[in-house]
């Protein structure tokens, strides 16, 4: 049974560069399950926690190099809850939703737009996956 992992994320990608890249690693993720969850701001506002871990990516949070993150996620995977990645919309996370996570994750104290965080998250993960498989992509 592939391990699931949820994104759920502010905006639309719609015919653009970032579309075709998080589309391209999505692909290449074949023994985890990654689903993406497109929310609008109304729909950020009523999100609920359902078995769920959530993980908020914000650039006030923890910064982790691809090691750890791998480490978090293969652990995060083997557990009860479903780890589930937030990415805030153009106008960024409701306080309550970043309070509501027990992981607050940031790829840079710089600001990312919300499409392309899609991306750099995405990414990593597929870069855990190959860690996890010992494959040589995830160590240049």
């Amino acid at each position: 049974m592939a391990k699931t992992i949820r994104i759920y994320a502010g905006g639309r990608l719609k015919n653009s560069v970032f579309q075709d890249a998080y589309d391209d690693y999505h692909k290449r993720i074949r023994h985890w399950s990654v689903q993406l969850t497109e929310l609008s701001d109304k729909q950020f506002q009523t999100l609920l926690p359902k078995n769920e871990l959530w993980i908020a990516l914000d650039e006030r949070g923890q910064s982790w190099n691809s090691a750890e993150f791998c480490h978090h996620i293969t652990q995060w995977i083997q557990g009860p809850l479903v780890p589930c990645f937030i990415i805030g919309p153009s106008d960024g996370l409701p306080p309550s939703i970043r309070a509501a996570c027990p992981f607050v994750l940031s790829f840079s104290p710089m600001t990312w737009p919300h499409l392309m965080a899609r991306v750099l998250l995405i990414e990593q993960i597929y870069r855990a996956q190959q860690r996890a498989l010992n494959h040589p992509y995830s160590f240049v």
